[in-house]
């Protein structure tokens, strides 16, 4: 609870803060949600003084929830660009049939747009290295959508069962200090009769699949009563 004393001695302070003012000042508490996220931005102890509740995001605290839990909301840049399940810097290994497309996944905190949008927008970069060289490839799609970036690679033609390949795919935009790099290695696997069957969609629902994703904890606004000066000693 917020307390805000009133004089009783007619002071404008206690004039402006009747209380049919007061209720009609706090009755939208959108203005007063703003001004404390950026109080709580630059004060990590404050943070602790409010309750856990819904409204505010708490910049200073995260917690382990499952995939299927989290209510997404992605940030303008990336904080983070990671293959599902792994650290960062962890390089994921992956086979694929030499007659699929290679489907890889992974984890971010970026908005839906980022590759799209007009202003400061990602680049995402996808290259193959070999004995002669590094080579950047342009068969692949990626879709982005609540923290889940999908990329769809094309085996090289020339590719050969047992055969190792190696890529870095990158993601970087104009506000990154540095760009996000995660290498993986494609075992090219024997291949597989190709059924017809009802495409996989590239998001299917979320389970809780025991993979746990941080997210911010949330903070509720305090609720606000007038005291009056009688009143001042019980608070």
């Amino acid at each position: 609870m917020m307390v805000v004393k009133t004089s009783l001695r007619g002071s404008m302070f206690a004039v402006f803060y009747r209380q049919e003012d007061f209720e009609s000042a706090i009755k939208d508490d959108k203005p007063l949600a703003e001004a404390l996220k950026e109080i709580l931005r630059s004060s990590p102890s404050l943070s602790s003084l409010f309750l856990t509740g819904t409204r505010l995001p708490n910049p200073f605290k995260t917690k382990q929830v499952s995939s299927a839990d989290v209510l997404y909301e992605g940030h303008l840049h990336p904080t983070y660009f990671k293959f599902q399940k792994l650290d960062y810097g962890k390089e994921l290994k992956h086979k694929t049939p030499r007659n699929m497309k290679c489907r890889i996944i992974f984890e971010t905190d970026v908005v839906n747009d980022y590759f799209v949008r007009s202003d400061n927008h990602g680049e995402f970069v996808v290259q193959m290295t070999d004995g002669l060289g590094v080579k950047e490839c342009k068969d692949y799609g990626l879709t982005l959508r609540d923290g889940r970036a999908v990329l769809s690679l094309t085996l090289p033609d020339d590719s050969v069962i047992g055969q190792e390949l190696n890529y870095e795919a990158r993601v970087s935009d104009p506000t990154l200090v540095k760009p996000f790099i995660n290498r993986f290695t494609v075992m090219v696997a024997p291949e597989q009769d190709t059924v017809r069957t009802k495409p996989k969609k590239a998001f299917p629902p979320l389970e809780d699949d025991g993979h746990k994703r941080e997210t911010s904890t949330r903070l509720s606004i305090p609720s606000i009563k007038e005291i009056k000066e009688s009143q001042w000693e019980k608070y």
